[in-house]
């Protein structure tokens, strides 16, 4: 599990592991690009893109973000955009140096988008090697820090005990 850039470190160290070797992978406003797992729309390939080729992980990856994440959705954008970085940045799910905390992840066929659930709202699936992106906006997910709340703690629970 990993916060902010947290979860860009706890990306890289699963991209380097072999196949099956990680249970759940739990990224939670995510400071990096929102193509990181697949590809930019000039076809560039995302840096953690081996992350699902090789199937490092054998549980859920699920990926909190929200419209409220303004360390995602503007400082990292513009210092994204600053550096000339868009395959592994942030702005919103049209920019392309949006990130995974603002926006979850983005050209990404296998990826699967729900509304984040209130503590105790049961998912219905959340399926191995996939990542589902937990929406947390309106209110669920208030801030970039806001990573502690119920809701957030509840999911990440539920990832683990599908392990």
């Amino acid at each position: 599990m990993g916060h902010s850039l947290g979860g860009r470190l706890m990306a890289a160290c699963s991209k380097s592991l072999p196949s099956g070797s990680v249970a759940s992978l739990n990224l939670l406003e995510a400071a990096f690009s929102h193509y990181g797992f697949s590809h930019s729309p000039e076809g560039a390939q995302g840096f953690f893109q081996d992350v699902l080729n090789n199937k490092v992980v054998r549980g859920p990856i699920i990926a909190t973000y929200s419209a409220s994440d303004t360390v995602v959705g503007l400082a990292y954008a513009l210092t994204s955009r600053l550096a000339g970085d868009n395959t592994k940045a942030v702005g919103d799910e049209n920019d392309e140096y949006g990130g995974i905390g603002r926006n979850g992840t983005q050209l990404l066929d296998s990826a699967k988008r729900e509304a984040l659930h209130k503590a105790g709202v049961v998912y219905a699936a959340l399926p191995a090697g996939v990542v589902t992106n937990l929406n947390g906006s309106g209110g669920l997910i208030t801030s970039h820090g806001d990573i502690t709340n119920p809701a957030v703690t509840y999911a990440v629970a539920c990832a683990i005990a599908t392990t």
